[in-house]
């Protein structure tokens, strides 16, 4: 468990929606079960290019798993 004393002004930079979001006050959008459709997540490039290309091997090894069951 991960506890932080935030501040409201510093939870309301760069949150337009000021979401509420524990995760988002630990810098850990990423593991918010609504990431992809929120508008008011924390950006970090970095990650979201690594996490990119994650997603796209995560499909290329479902599609030779499928490809494997049907041999």
């Amino acid at each position: 468990m991960q506890i932080k004393i935030v501040k409201f002004k510093d939870l309301a930079k760069n949150n337009p929606r000021l979401c509420l979001s524990p995760l988002r006050a630990l810098n850990q959008c990423h593991k918010c079960p609504y990431y992809f459709n929120c508008k008011s997540k924390i950006v970090n490039k970095k990650y979201e290019k690594i996490y990119g290309k994650k997603r796209k091997l995560l499909k290329k090894i479902k599609l030779i798993d499928e490809k494997l069951k049907e041999l």
